[in-house]
C-alpha cells in the first residue's frame, strides 16, 4: 500500500478589522487554534527493497469549531500517529522495515473560503518514531511527548486586504530597522490576493511585552486605512502638518507627518468653505526618519494671485505606489 498521509489545518476567518489577533504568544496561538478545522499527517515507512522512505497511509480529522486549545490538537494527532504505527506493525508487505518505524511531518494550514495560506502549526523538522521492541514483538510506543509547534510566521487574515506595511524597530529607537510591504489586488489577482498577511511570531509576541526588545506598527489598507501596535490595538491616525509660505506670485506648501504609506490630496480654498484639489495626483506620507520623526518634508509650489489662500490635506484610501 503506497499513499501519503496528510494533515491539514484550515482556518475560518472574516469580519471587520477592529483589533488584530497578535500580541502575546498566548493570543497568537489562541487565534491559530480557533481557526483549525482539518487535520492530518505526512508519514513515510522505510522500504527495505530499495532502501528508500515511501509514503504510507492517509488520515484526516475535521475539527470544525470544536477546538479551543492546542492540547486538543496534540491529542488528536497523537491518536492518529498511534493508528499509523498500528497499521505499519500489522502490515503484511514484505518490503516494510518495521523496526525503522515511521518518519512524520505534521503541517497545519489556515484558509479563507477556497484559498489556502501558509501553515500555522507544524513540526519544525521530520520526526522519526520507532516502535517499542519487547522480545521481538513490536508495539506502539508512548506518544504523550508529541506536541506540534506554532510556525515562525503566522498567517493573519484581513478581509479585502489591498496593502499592508509592517514597520519593526528596537524599543526606545523611533527609526524602524525593517520595513515589509505587501500589495494585493483582490479584484484582478485572486490567486495571489487571498487576504492573508504573515507576521513573524517571535517578533510580534516580543513587541507586546513591556520589557520586550521590539516595537512594531502594522498599517493596513482594506476598505479603510488603519494602523495597529504590537498588541493588535488600533492606533489613532498621525496628523499631517501643512505649512504654506507666500513667495511673490507663488505659494510654497510644505507637508510633513502623517502615517507611513497613507495617501493624501493637497487641497486649497480661498474661504475655507469651498475646497478643491490642487492637482489630481496624490502623495504618500513617507517612512519616518531618525532625523525627522514626523516624516520627510515634501514641498509643492502653486502659482497664485490671490492675497489669501488656505491649504489642507485630505486623506484618500489609495494603495501606495
Amino acid at each position: 500500500m503506497v499513499a501519503v498521509m496528510t494533515v491539514l489545518f484550515a482556518g475560518k476567518a472574516g469580519g471587520q478589522v477592529q483589533g488584530l489577533p497578535f500580541g502575546s504568544m498566548e493570543k497568537v496561538e489562541g487565534y491559530a487554534v480557533s481557526n483549525v478545522y482539518l487535520m492530518g499527517i505526512f508519514a513515510w515507512y522505510y522500504n527495505n527493497t530499495n532502501n528508500l522512505w515511501k509514503g504510507f497511509m492517509t488520515s484526516t480529522y475535521y475539527a470544525e469549531s470544536s477546538l479551543t486549545n492546542k492540547l486538543q490538537m496534540d491529542t488528536i494527532i497523537t491518536r492518529g500517529l498511534s493508528n499509523v504505527l498500528n497499521a505499519l506493525l500489522t502490515s503484511t508487505n514484505q518490503s516494510v522495515r518495521k523496526d525503522k518505524g515511521i518518519q512524520i511531518y505534521v503541517d497545519s494550514i489556515m484558509s479563507s473560503g477556497e484559498d489556502f495560506s501558509q501553515a500555522s502549526f507544524n513540526t519544525p523538522a521530520h520526526i522519526f518514531i520507532t516502535p517499542t521492541n519487547i522480545s521481538g514483538v513490536y508495539t506502539v510506543p508512548d506518544l504523550s511527548w508529541f506536541s506540534i509547534k506554532i510556525c515562525d510566521r503566522i498567517p493573519i487574515y484581513i478581509p479585502g486586504l489591498r496593502w499592508a506595511r509592517l514597520e519593526t524597530g528596537l524599543k526606545n529607537n523611533p527609526d524602524p530597522f525593517e520595513v515589509n510591504d505587501r500589495r494585493l489586488s483582490p479584484e484582478n489577482d485572486v490567486l495571489h490576493s487571498d487576504g492573508f498577511m504573515y507576521l513573524y511570531t517571535s517578533v510580534i509576541a516580543n513587541s507586546s511585552k513591556a520589557d520586550g526588545d521590539y516595537w512594531l506598527k502594522l498599517s493596513l489598507l482594506s476598505k479603510t486605512f488603519q494602523s495597529f501596535d504590537g498588541d493588535g490595538r488600533l492606533i489613532p491616525e498621525t496628523p499631517m502638518r501643512v505649512k504654506p509660505t507666500k513667495e511673490e506670485d507663488s505659494m510654497v506648501v510644505t507637508v510633513s507627518g502623517g502615517d507611513s504609506g497613507r495617501g493624501y490630496y493637497l487641497q486649497q480654498s480661498p474661504d475655507q468653505r469651498n475646497w478643491v484639489n490642487c492637482s489630481p495626483m496624490t502623495f504618500v506620507s513617507p517612512l519616518t526618519h531618525i532625523m525627522m520623526p514626523q516624516g520627510d518634508i515634501q514641498s509643492f509650489v502653486y502659482q497664485t494671485t490671490n492675497t489669501m489662500m488656505f491649504f489642507r490635506t485630505a486623506a484618500t484610501n489609495t494603495v501606495p505606489y
